[in-house]
């Protein structure tokens, strides 16, 4: 499958690594959005190309996180376990390499998982070497996926499309922080 820029999405091609016989799958998720601006909600914000993808697919309207903050909510997402399972209890701790990731089985079913944005997964320490840098990296990827655009909080890719679009980011340098600056209050 493949998504172009227009957000037109377009069935996988005998050059795709996926064989025609699956479905091709596009797995959304999203945090720090509001339930109620939520697609299909019809709560002032249109969102004509989300409603298209929920109206012709399976969206999971009622599907709660287990935990908080957005680490170990991912890291439940991604490997079906609880926090006491999986051991994930705050944003930078690692993700046991013995449990299977959601993307590594679909990987071992054929499928080519591939990410846009970031799953913020800190690799498990037993497993790297002393002078490895993901022992630091708690924004590393969630084993399976391969990173089509990482958006990490460096946010290059996504500050330079921006900057291409012709907005105006005062320090691009700051990655996230660079484009959500505060604007004093009443300025």
């Amino acid at each position: 499958m493949s998504l172009p820029a227009n957000g037109t999405i377009t069935p996988a091609t005998t050059n795709d690594k996926m064989t025609n016989k699956q479905p091709n799958i596009l797995f959304i998720t999203v945090d720090q959005w509001r339930g109620d601006l939520a697609p299909r909600q019809n709560q002032g914000v249109p969102t004509p190309n989300l409603d298209d993808l929920c109206n012709n697919g399976t969206r999971f309207a009622h599907h709660y996180t287990q935990a908080y903050p957005c680490g170990p909510a991912r890291a439940g997402l991604l490997t079906g376990l609880y926090p006491h399972k999986h051991r994930v209890v705050q944003n930078g701790s690692p993700l046991d390499a013995h449990y299977r990731t959601l993307a590594q089985a679909a990987r071992a079913h054929g499928y080519r998982p591939v990410l846009f944005g970031y799953t913020d997964t800190q690799a498990d320490p037993r497993r790297l070497s002393r002078d490895d840098p993901a022992w630091a990296d708690e924004e590393g990827i969630a084993p399976g996926f391969e990173a089509e655009c990482l958006l990490t909080a460096s946010a290059k890719p996504w500050i330079a499309e921006l900057v291409n679009k012709g907005y105006s980011i005062t320090n691009p340098q700051a990655g996230r922080d660079g484009v959500y600056q505060m604007t004093p209050f009443g300025a």
